[in-house]
């Protein structure tokens, strides 16, 4: 008597573990779920390629084709100067991780890759401080030297943080980018916690936009 009611209680246990552990199993998948429907609702993601953005964000290379930085970028925020937004060039149909430096109407120029803005009304250019910036190891090329340029109403001027390497608005082939090609605003957030977002990314591995 004593040992079946031993054995009884003991195949109790082991039901309640198991149902414990499939409920735990089942609220991870329900977060998952939900975090992943918020994130397709108000936010999109991009994974980063080249050095365009260094040292802010690493990219992805031939050498290390899986080594670059997933970042999330709020597709309902409104840009702020010199915020890291993502753009859809539609000359490439890809999309791009750049940082913002002026809106229509102001007037910005670059000299030795240093980045000076007029706003819009203002009178005198301001040099821009940029912690962010890649040493700038080639100063006298013709893009870190970028002549003074007023942005065409309703668009961008973007740039990278590397701007030996970037492709850029100061490109004749791209040019402000149209606020209507802004994919979405990178939160600082998003910046602080790169080393996580990438892990999480890289670990469900997810497509790469």
């Amino acid at each position: 008597m004593w040992n079946t009611a031993k054995s009884c209680l003991y195949g109790r246990e082991k039901r309640s573990a198991a149902l414990i552990f499939l409920t735990v199993i089942e609220i991870i998948c329900i977060v998952v779920l939900f975090v992943m429907l918020m994130l397709n609702l108000f936010f999109t993601s991009i994974y980063v390629d080249g050095d365009s953005m260094s040292p802010t964000l690493t990219g992805a290379s031939e050498e290390n084709p899986n080594g670059g930085d997933y970042v999330i970028a709020a597709t309902k925020m409104t840009p702020d100067y010199q915020d890291i937004v993502i753009v859809r060039d539609q000359s490439e149909g890809i999309n791009l991780i750049k940082r913002v430096i002026a809106f229509g109407g102001d007037a910005v120029k670059f000299k030795e890759g240093r980045a000076f803005l007029k706003r819009k009304g203002e009178e005198v250019f301001t040099p821009l401080d940029e912690p962010y910036l890649h040493v700038i190891e080639y100063p006298d090329r013709d893009k870190n030297n970028y002549g003074e340029h007023v942005v065409a109403e309703g668009c961008m001027f973007l740039v990278g943080d590397n701007r030996d390497a970037s492709l850029d608005s100061r490109n004749a082939a791209k040019g402000d980018f149209p606020m209507s090609s802004l994919v979405g605003v990178v939160p600082k957030w998003s910046i602080q916690y790169k080393e996580a977002i990438t892990g999480f990314y890289g670990f469900f591995r997810f497509s790469r936009a």
